[in-house]
């Protein structure tokens, strides 16, 4: 997991790395969403992914990360 969260860190800066996880689960979420359940589902699917695909980036910097 160290060495996870080691790439992760070197991937860029977390502000700029957790935007796009955000946008990059937003998409793979929301759209597929937004084309099986109508567009309220893809802003509410697409939010969570993204937030909580965030959470996890986050948390593997601050929890694995010296």
């Amino acid at each position: 997991m160290k060495h996870l969260a080691e790439f992760a860190w070197s991937a860029g800066h977390p502000t700029l790395v957790i935007t796009l996880v955000f946008t990059a689960a937003y998409c793979a979420v929301g759209i597929p969403a937004h084309c099986l359940l109508g567009p309220g589902a893809r802003d509410y699917y697409g939010t969570m992914a993204g937030v909580f695909a965030a959470l996890a980036y986050l948390t593997l910097i601050l929890g694995f990360r010296p």
